[in-house]
């Protein structure tokens, strides 16, 4: 997986604009067609969202929705199942650590309700 930096600051360290090229006219070029990765770490933040966690600690509070929590995880789980043999020493890696990591999270969100 490739991760393209682009630096999009309006002002330099002296305080004065950033002079930018104009963009170029036409449509916008597609993003890149997604990989297992992304859809393991999609499906691990929409969990953690749901059991009400926010990567930022200025959010206000995320109610908490642990049916929904509960079904991504188990989306995870026939994920794991399906692909069993077709999947990467780190894609399987990735997958395992990320159901292992939910499921824990979710047993303390449940014994707090």
């Amino acid at each position: 997986m490739t991760v393209k930096v682009e630096d999009k600051r309006l002002f330099g360290p002296d305080g004065n604009p950033i002079e930018r090229d104009a963009p170029a006219a036409g449509p916008a070029p597609l993003p890149p067609a997604p990989d297992f990765p992304q859809l393991v770490l999609s499906l691990h933040a929409s969990a953690l969202m749901s059991m009400g966690w926010s990567p930022d600690e200025k959010d206000p509070a995320i109610p908490r929705d642990l049916g929904a929590a509960k079904q991504t995880i188990d989306l995870l789980e026939m994920l794991s199942k399906k692909t069993r043999g077709n999947l990467t020493s780190e894609e399987e890696g990735l997958l395992q650590e990320s159901l292992t990591a939910l499921r824990l999270l979710f047993v303390q969100e449940w014994e707090k309700r």
